[in-house]
Order: structure tokens, then C-alpha cells, then sequence
């Protein structure tokens, strides 16, 4: 029985026959071959072709197989098939090659993979099933010594193993550390502060209850860049008695409830400032000026900005960025 295309709606099948015939010559049997389906297979051909066109469609391959009425393995094993018709050459690489990783099916590679796409063009280069640096490094290292050398830029974030894998595979090319992941490590380390202050205040007191309620509930303004605030429109805020407030007025008032958060949001803001400027040499004197009274979870970001420093200052100097290649894992791009 041959699976073929639906029709009408309704599975269809083929009750093929098969002679077999004998060699007078050699003295051996074979059997009568038939272009519908490949040797050794009930799934005919035309179900093959419509798996390929269902692939060009944007769905899962759970419904490519309940569409042409096969298993998910099926679908699998005919995307797999295609890798061998595929030519990739070997002889060019773009000038900019943004790195990041996704979590993608858990497989005896790892629950994350790996993906990697034109800076200059935003066209997708390549998806590998593991991210480990062994991996990457004999992936990359089948490109011919021109190719690599012709490589200028790598955008990733702050992970160790693609800097080691750059300077392995890529001769030519420095590393720009991605900017949403700068904003990620100082928001981090600002939010630390946060949560610590209000792990301090006595929840069964009337006031300090209220005022752990303002820090947990308004904690997006402080996060907030200070010249985006809006400092017009009253709005009435649950926290603070209903009053018309602007955020503005809120971010003050959550200030006052301490001192150690207020100098963390002043330096938090100042090297805020400094990055959407991109002005890295205010950015890096900032650090490097950090006042002692600054809390301990601010001072942890010296030491992992300095150690990327030159990737953070083509970051702030160089147009490129992880934007379009996150958006192809996330749906949407961050804006800093």
C-alpha cells in the first residue's frame, strides 16, 4: 500500500503489485521498480514534495505532518534529506557576522542552538544544533583562510567562548558586544539594589509594607532612562492614595525611601546617560571613577565592562547590532 496525496479530502492509497523477474544470465531475482516511490518505502514521492512545500510555510512540523498525513519524524527525516543537496560555499563569508543562541528542541547537542546572520544585509547565515565551541570552531574552520580573513566584525554578547572562538577561526576580526546586553547588565546590577533595599524593610510596620508595595509595583520607572520620564501628565497612582502623580514626582518619592538606592539611581543614570550618547570614554571614566559610596552590586559591573571593553567601545561607536537576530527568536526588537 503506497501513501499518496489526499484526495477529495480523504486519505488515498495505491495497491501496487510488484513482479519480480529472473536473470538468465546471472541467475538472480529483482524486482520491478516504480518512479511513484523510492525503493524500500510505502510513502510515495508526492507526499515528499508536498513535506518540502509545506516547509516553505511558516508552522510547526507537527501540523506539516498532520496535513500530509505522516509522522513528525517523517517531516524530520525529509528536511534532513535536503542537507546533502545543499551546496554552501565554502569561499565567502560576510563582513559582519552576528552570533546568538535560541532554545530550540532538547537533543543530545543541548537544549539551546545556535544561529548566526548577515550584519550588512540581515539575511539569516546559518542555524547549527549546538552552540559548544568545539562545534562552532569545526563549522567555521571548513571556510577557506580567505573567506575568514574577509570577516571584520562579530557581534555577540558577553560569553566567553565566541571571543576564544574568534580569535581562533577569524584573524581579522574584532568583537562588538551587543548593546541590549550592556542596558541588560546595568538594569541587573541596578535592580540588585532594588530588591536588597526592600529585603531590608519590615513588612509588618504600616509604612514600610507600603512603601516594599511602591518598589515592587513602580520598579519599571526607576529602570527608566531619567530624559524619557514623563514629567506632564498626572496620573493617579494606587500606591501613593490615588493621587495625580507624574512619574516623575513617583521616581522622587521612591528615592526618598533610601539613600543607597538614590546614589545607586544617580550613578545608575549617569552611565546611562553616558552609553545612549555613545560617548564611551565618559562611559569607561564613569567606571573608572565609581565613588566608594556606590553599593557593592553596582561595583561587580566594573569588572565584566572592563573586561569587555573594547567590545563595548565598538558598540557604542559601530552601527551594528543583535536587534535583527533577536527578532527572529523573540518576535520583537528591544529598543535602547
Amino acid at each position: 500500500m503506497i501513501l499518496l496525496n489526499r484526495s477529495g479530502n480523504k486519505r488515498t492509497y495505491l495497491r501496487l503489485k510488484k513482479q519480480r523477474y529472473l536473470c538468465r544470465a546471472c541467475k538472480k531475482y529483482f524486482t520491478a521498480r516504480t518512479y511513484l516511490v523510492t525503493p524500500f518505502c510505502f510513502i510515495s514521492k508526492q507526499i515528499h514534495y508536498k513535506i518540502l512545500e509545506e516547509l516553505t510555510e511558516r508552522q510547526s512540523i507537527k501540523a506539516i505532518g498532520k496535513h500530509c498525513d505522516v509522522s513528525v519524524t517523517t517531516v524530520q527525516r525529509t528536511l534532513s534529506a535536503l542537507s546533502s543537496d545543499i551546496r554552501q560555499n565554502l569561499e565567502y563569508l560576510p563582513r559582519c557576522l552576528l552570533f546568538d543562541e535560541f532554545r530550540s528542541l532538547s537533543t543530545w547537542h543541548g537544549k539551546f542552538s545556535f544561529s548566526c546572520m548577515d550584519g550588512e544585509t540581515g539575511k539569516l547565515f546559518e542555524i547549527l544544533p549546538s552552540r559548544r565551541k568545539k562545534d562552532l570552531v569545526a563549522f567555521f574552520m571548513r571556510f577557506s583562510l580567505k573567506a575568514r580573513l574577509g570577516v571584520h566584525y562579530i557581534v555577540t554578547d558577553m560569553n566567553a567562548p565566541y571571543f576564544s572562538l574568534v580569535k581562533e577561526c577569524f584573524p581579522n576580526a574584532q568583537v562588538i558586544v551587543d548593546r541590549f546586553h550592556i542596558v541588560q547588565h546595568l538594569n541587573r546590577f541596578f535592580d540588585a539594589v532594588r530588591k536588597r533595599v526592600m529585603k531590608t524593610l519590615d513588612q509588618k510596620d504600616p509604612i514600610q509594607a507600603k512603601q516594599y508595595r511602591q518598589l515592587k509595583s513602580l520598579f519599571k520607572l526607576l529602570l527608566k532612562s531619567e530624559d524619557r520620564l514623563d514629567y506632564n501628565t498626572l496620573t493617579k497612582r494606587r500606591n501613593f492614595n490615588w493621587r495625580l502623580l507624574t512619574e516623575t514626582e513617583v521616581v522622587d518619592r521612591l528615592l526618598k525611601i533610601s539613600p543607597e538606592l538614590k546614589t545607586a539611581y544617580r550613578y545608575y543614570q549617569d552611565l546611562l546617560t553616558a552609553y545612549q550618547e555613545k560617548d564611551p570614554d565618559t562611559f569607561f571614566q564613569l567606571l573608572r571613577a565609581m565613588p566608594g559610596e556606590v553599593p557593592l552590586e553596582l561595583h561587580h559591573i566594573k569588572k565584566a565592562f572592563f573586561k569587555y571593553e573594547k567590545g563595548i567601545r565598538l558598540a557604542l561607536l559601530k552601527k551594528y547590532s543583535n536587534a535583527r537576530l533577536e527578532n527572529l527568536h523573540t518576535g520583537s526588537v528591544a529598543k535602547f
